[in-house]
């Protein structure tokens, strides 16, 4: 039974609702995002080397073009040869005036062997962008078989590196804490308004459908979804009793899962294979969990058509039911995989931040977005059986070129742009840098995340909605 005018609620309740949650969003995350985090490449993952041992008078300078508005510190990679070294090393970052913004005296046995030193300014300094900043090391009393050394990558343009009064072809491995301006008004209401305007267009144009009496794909999950939410209740509901039945931990398990292959996983790519991320399992945790929601979700309602296929002939029910039956049950699984990564979180000091306020918007995205990949795939597997174990090999595949448990500056240039063809890696990116980062996702990444989403939707929904009348002569 139709449900008349039912979009001219959602067009109300819609509305109201972004503005609202717009305005909150915008008040509590301003003074924060007035700047925005900012990199650039200084080195790279290609021709790693050390520059050799550092020995008593040796003197390290290095030169950057910086376009950033300020600056709050630089990471750069030491080694020592595996062994304590000794002695001291000078450090001193002064800018292209000759201004002196940073001394630091730090004793060799207390660097880092293959990780990041992190050289924190006393406060922000203020830039112009193009600015030159000259990064020195002069080492005291090192020896040799006892020194420290730094890591060094291909030369890059801006970058200027003097070793003992001579310029070498190469540049050391560094990672500014830069950030930059940003006319965040501008752009945050621009984004709102084109997600209002889209709302809004939308909800107009399924207003004078209904008027016509059309059902099109839309309308109809719209007009039937009341009448038949109890169904879904019930169903995800089976899927839990079926999933934990004689388990005696029960839905436990959905939060011991990601943290026991956190631990596992982590213990690998810490111990045999040396990835230097700062709070790896953490790092790894986010990755973990926002693939294996997808993972779940898409793999399980590749058959769901065809396996409820007597009960689709038996009775009328909505087709796109069951699909969604399956997203929602993963989805209730993903939401408490989150108490492990609050866990691992406060384990390792990684406090909450503000940006988490962001987290439902994105998990709006990926849910539209792996909906729309479940619809798509579910439909496919009734005309073509094979799709289950194709998908299967898929999903092994895109387990390696989603970066989980690796970090995307390990992976060549070519690699690293290629990446940003894979759709889980924006999602994967966008949790981190909330979570971990405490960085606000730009309007970009919200666009990216987004547009992905809408794409996946509509083509899932248009061909579920086209090919299901026909699904009872295959099933």
């Amino acid at each position: 039974m139709k449900q008349k005018g039912i979009w001219n609620k959602v067009l109300l309740i819609g509305a109201v609702s972004i503005v609202v949650f717009s305005i909150l969003y915008f008040f509590i995350t301003k003074p924060q995002l007035e700047n925005r985090y900012f990199t650039e490449a200084y080195s790279g993952a290609e021709n790693v080397e050390t520059l050799g041992e550092f020995l008593d008078g040796t003197i390290v300078t290095q030169t950057i073009t910086t376009n950033a508005d300020f600056i709050k510190g630089i990471s750069v990679k030491f080694a020592n040869f595996q062994s304590e070294p000794e002695g001291t090393v000078f450090i001193e970052i002064t800018d292209d005036t000759g201004k002196c913004l940073k001394k630091q005296t730090v004793e060799a046995s207390m660097l880092p062997d293959s990780e990041y030193y992190y050289i924190q300014f006393d406060d922000i300094v203020p830039l112009k962008r193009g600015t030159k900043l000259d990064i020195t090391f002069k080492i005291q009393d090192g020896r040799s078989g006892a020194a420290v050394t730094l890591w060094s990558s291909e030369a890059f343009e801006g970058c200027r590196l003097v070793l003992n009064g001579e310029v070498i072809d190469k540049t050391i491995v560094m990672i500014p804490d830069e950030y930059r301006k940003s006319n965040f008004v501008i752009h945050y209401w621009i984004y709102i308004g084109i997600i209002l305007a889209g709302f809004v267009v939308i909800c107009i144009y399924q207003i004078k459908k209904e008027k016509e009496g059309v059902l099109n794909p839309l309308n109809e999950i719209i007009q039937i979804f009341g009448k038949y939410r109890f169904l879904l209740t019930q169903l995800v509901g089976k899927e839990f009793k079926n999933k934990y039945r004689r388990s005696y931990l029960g839905i436990l398990w959905s939060l011991l899962n990601p943290l026991l292959m956190m631990v596992i996983v982590s213990s690998v790519f810490s111990f045999i294979f040396r990835f230097n991320i700062e709070k790896f399992p953490v790092y790894l945790i986010l990755g973990q969990i926002t693939f294996n929601f997808f993972s779940e979700a898409t793999q399980v309602s590749v058959s769901t058509i065809t396996g409820s296929g007597q009960l689709i002939k038996k009775v009328y029910l909505p087709k796109y039911i069951f699909p969604l039956s399956k997203v929602f049950f993963s989805f209730v699984n993903f939401l408490i995989s989150f108490i492990a990564v609050f866990i691992v979180m406060a384990y390792y000091g990684v406090r909450p931040n503000i940006n988490m306020l962001f987290l439902p918007l994105w998990m709006i995205y990926y849910f539209i977005f792996t909906l729309g990949i479940s619809l798509f795939l579910s439909a496919l597997m009734v005309f073509l059986r094979d799709t289950q174990h194709l998908y299967s090999l898929v999903m092994v595949a895109l387990g390696y070129l989603t970066p989980v448990f690796y970090p995307v500056a390990s992976l060549a240039p070519w690699m690293q742009k290629v990446m940003n063809l894979n759709p889980l890696y924006h999602y994967v990116t966008y949790l981190r840098n909330i979570f971990l980062y405490a960085q606000c996702p730009s309007l970009l990444d919200n666009m990216v995340c987004l547009g992905l989403a809408l794409i996946s939707l509509t083509i899932g929904m248009r061909y579920f909605f086209k090919k299901q009348k026909t699904f009872i002569l295959y099933i």
